[in-house]
């Protein structure tokens, strides 16, 4: 079962996924929040960033990556993975807030266009 969940470190937020399965449990850090909706140094409440954060893990076998929302938009995040080498991308989004905007085609249409460009299997999960 995956879940976006948020994460308390030791001194800030962090957002990313749970991951929890038969065998396994483990939180997997967003690298990129988004600036200052959510990664607000200046803030006491903010979201911590992971630029340098591993990209890829194994999971059931695969090289897998996570792209959280933002993430998905951003070059860095998408060839940070591929340099890792990922065959996977789970790619959670969270658009509530766009409704009625191109928002989520755009979120789209960019992470289908990496994962064809480095041969990667894709998964999507959108919260519209």
């Amino acid at each position: 079962m995956l879940v976006g969940a948020l994460q308390r470190s030791s001194e800030h937020w962090q957002n990313g996924l749970a991951i929890v399965g038969q065998e396994e449990r483990w939180f997997w850090p967003q690298r990129v929040p988004i600036p200052v909706g959510m990664w607000a140094p200046w803030s006491e409440a903010h979201v911590e960033a992971n630029l340098f954060a591993p990209a890829v893990n194994e999971l059931e076998g695969y090289r897998v990556t996570v792209l959280m929302c933002f993430e998905q938009l951003i070059a860095w995040p998408l060839l940070h993975s591929a340099i890792e080498g990922a065959q996977v991308a789970l790619a959670p989004a969270n658009l509530w807030f766009a409704q009625g905007t191109n928002i989520n085609a755009i979120r789209g249409a960019s992470v289908r266009a990496w994962s064809r460009l480095f041969d990667w299997a894709l998964v999507e999960a959108v919260n519209e």
